[in-house]
């Protein structure tokens, strides 16, 4: 719908444009008109999807976009846990389930360390899906739902550079391996998003217990970040596990003592790096795995 804005638009009066745009009189019109449309094609119900004001050209004109909906008076229908898990496609990528535990989303702020085993060897992704029944998470009154994993010994020693188990915060909605596709959408809202998984660690190089917990980032930039506020509803949390192949653990492995590698080159053999010795102790594999790598 366009409309005008009865007042002359002059730069720097803004109190009289704002007084002008806020016309009452003209609001109750203009619903009353769309309301009216809106019915003739079945619809029963209207949303505001945005707003565009021209002030260019004297008279401002305002274009606003609507969408005329029917609501239904049956309740909605919601998919259960297992076809939500299955749409997110792990088990093609070689994941299992090894841990699930049920919380509700209101507790996760101050909910106990869920306890997870990790395995040498290792990759592991953290999954969310939303019970069959109404999710309360309106996108301007809870926050994002982040995990952390704890472990209690993330590093190789000696090298508080080459995890041993990669420990952070993660998300439900990261990117693939090829950078291009989620896993789910990026807010899950309990409506059109109700399931999501994303990395915990990969690879696992010390076989040991971690600890999964709840937190936001979101506004962990400002000076007075929001608290965490998960909203309502019940979830299952899903823990998958995928065994890498020989070749491509030992490639990773490798990988992480490159540069300690690349130190020792110039000041003597490899095998009598000690340095280097240590790292691919911390790893798990000898320097013969790694020789054509290095």
């Amino acid at each position: 719908m366009d409309e005008r804005i009865d007042v002359a638009y002059r730069y720097g009066d803004e109190e009289e444009f704002v007084a002008a745009s806020k016309n009452e009189a003209l609001r109750l019109r203009r619903e009353k008109l769309l309301r009216a449309e809106a019915a003739r094609h079945g619809a029963n119900a209207l949303y505001l999807l945005s707003t565009d004001i021209d002030r260019d050209g004297g008279m401002p004109n305002r274009k606003r976009i609507y969408l005329a909906v029917h609501l239904s008076s049956y309740p909605p229908k919601y998919p259960d846990v297992d076809t939500l898990l299955e749409r997110l496609d792990l088990a093609k990528d070689g994941f299992r389930e090894v841990n699930r535990f049920t919380a509700k989303l209101e507790d996760l702020p101050g909910r106990a360390p869920e306890p997870v085993k990790l395995e040498r060897g290792n990759c592991y992704m953290f999954a969310i899906a939303f019970h069959p029944e109404p999710i309360d998470r309106p996108s301007d009154r809870v926050t994002s739902i982040e995990f952390k994993l704890d472990v209690p010994h993330p590093h190789a020693e000696g090298f508080p550079k080459l995890p041993e188990v990669s420990t952070g915060f993660w998300s439900f909605t990261e990117r693939r391996e090829d950078m291009k596709v989620f896993r789910s959408q990026e807010f899950l809202d309990g409506i059109w998003s109700r399931t999501g998984a994303g990395r915990l660690t990969c690879p696992v190089y010390r076989s040991q217990t971690g600890q999964i917990s709840f937190k936001t980032h979101q506004g962990s930039g400002l000076k007075n970040p929001p608290a965490f506020a998960p909203g309502r509803g019940t979830a299952d949390f899903v823990v998958y596990a995928r065994k890498l192949s020989t070749e491509d653990f030992n490639a990773q492995s490798c990988g992480r003592c490159l540069e300690v590698a690349r130190r020792c080159i110039p000041r003597e053999p490899l095998a009598g790096c000690s340095e280097l010795s240590r790292c691919l102790q911390a790893t798990g594999i000898t320097l013969n795995t790694c020789s054509g790598r290095f």
